[in-house]
C-alpha cells in the first residue's frame, strides 16, 4: 500500500489540532476541522481492514464512518459532562494517529512476526 493516504490523513490531523489548541477561528477553522471531523477518523479506521472497495464507495465509507466516530466521541464527552469541543477534536485526533501508526507496512510486518512467534511457542508448549 501507498504511503502517501497515511501522510494525508496525518498531515490534516496535525494541521485541525493546531489549529483548534491555537484557537483559530473564522474559515480556515472552519475548512481543517470540518474535513478532519468528516474524514480523517473513517479512514484511518478502514485502512487497516483493506476492504476491496472502489475508490468512490470508500471515500463514502469514510465519511459515514468518521461521522459515526465523531458522534461516539461527542456523545460520550456529553455523557460524561466533561463536553469540550478542544478535548473532542484531541481524543480524535489521538485516534486517528494510533490507528494511522498500526496500519503503517512496519508495524503490520512486526505484528505478523509477533503472531507466528507467539504461535510456534503456543505449539511447542502443548
Amino acid at each position: 500500500m501507498p504511503l502517501i493516504a497515511p501522510i494525508v490523513i496525518l498531515a490534516l490531523t496535525m494541521a485541525a489540532e493546531i489549529v483548534v489548541l491555537a484557537s483559530g477561528d473564522g474559515v480556515v477553522r472552519m475548512v481543517l476541522v470540518g474535513g478532519f471531523l468528516a474524514f480523517a477518523p473513517g479512514a484511518a479506521a478502514l485502512r487497516p481492514l483493506q476492504l476491496p472497495l472502489q475508490s468512490l464507495a470508500w471515500a463514502g465509507f469514510a465519511v459515514t464512518l468518521s461521522l459515526a466516530i465523531t458522534g461516539i466521541v461527542a456523545g460520550s464527552l456529553l455523557y460524561l459532562g466533561a463536553w469540550s469541543g478542544e478535548l473532542g477534536v484531541t481524543i480524535l485526533a489521538l485516534i486517528v494517529v494510533v490507528l494511522t501508526l498500526v496500519d503503517l507496512p512496519t508495524v503490520r510486518s512486526g505484528a505478523r512476526a509477533l503472531v507466528r512467534m507467539l504461535g510456534s511457542q503456543q505449539e511447542r508448549g502443548s
